[in-house]
């Protein structure tokens, strides 16, 4: 009877009757499982094109980015802390928090003080952008208005002519009696200008402004009380 699970070359007999001779067709049969037996190997032994897991075949195993976390500030606004450190992304200052409670109080504090850190450094640029002379008439500037004797010792002084926010305070300069700058190189140097984060009517003017009357009024003042006892001698 013939092998019905075969599906190698077949012979005919004299009477016409599909199978194949006891010596020749046995042979063949044989190459051709085989034959079969060689592809299967091949097939085996191609490279897979779906990637490696990490960590098989004595590969080392490459370390997962971890989960970045989004957070909301008051104003709506999104912030972004990821663990990863590296490629310019901060690590989360709140990863090892466990209770969530606690992790959004920390996220909510990380967010002040990242707000705070980028006022600090507007206040900073604001100033840095005191011309070296007195911008009188110049575009974008405008005088000072007030008794500058209460705390810039009664210099001249110049503002830029913009709403002063956090975000984009408003240069204030002095200049003293020579034109001179009055900056940290100067000999009165508490007497020099201080950016406004916000106009001088708003109540936060005098606090929470970082050049208000709270962190920068008392020794503005102290100075200008200075140098007005000293010219009187």
């Amino acid at each position: 009877m013939a092998d019905e699970s075969y599906k190698g070359p077949r012979f005919t007999d004299s009477a016409g009757n599909m199978g194949w001779s006891p010596g020749r067709g046995a042979r063949l049969r044989q190459e051709w499982l085989a034959q079969q037996q060689k592809e299967s190997e091949k097939q085996q032994t191609k490279p897979s094109r779906e990637p490696s897991r990490a960590g098989e075949k004595g590969e080392d195993k490459k370390a997962e980015p971890d989960h970045c976390r989004t957070g909301h500030r008051k104003d709506g606004s999104t912030y972004v802390w990821c663990d990863e450190e590296g490629q310019g992304r901060k690590k989360d200052p709140c990863g090892s928090v466990k209770d969530p409670h606690g992790k959004e109080a920390c996220y909510n504090w990380q967010s002040l003080k990242e707000t705070l850190q980028q006022e600090e450094e507007a206040y900073e640029e604001a100033q840095k952008r005191c011309p070296e002379a007195p911008p009188r008439g110049r575009a974008g500037w405008k005088p000072y208005v007030g008794d500058s004797t209460v705390f810039h010792c009664g210099f001249e002084g110049y503002l830029e002519n913009h709403h002063p926010t956090p975000e984009n305070p408003t240069a204030e300069c002095f200049y003293d009696k020579q034109g001179t700058l009055v900056d940290d190189s100067h000999p009165y140097s508490w007497c020099q200008g201080t950016a406004d984060q916000y106009p001088a009517s708003d109540p936060r003017h005098v606090f929470p402004d970082l050049g208000g009357l709270v962190l920068k009024g008392f020794p503005a003042g102290l100075a200008s009380f200075v140098y007005w006892r000293l010219r009187k001698r």
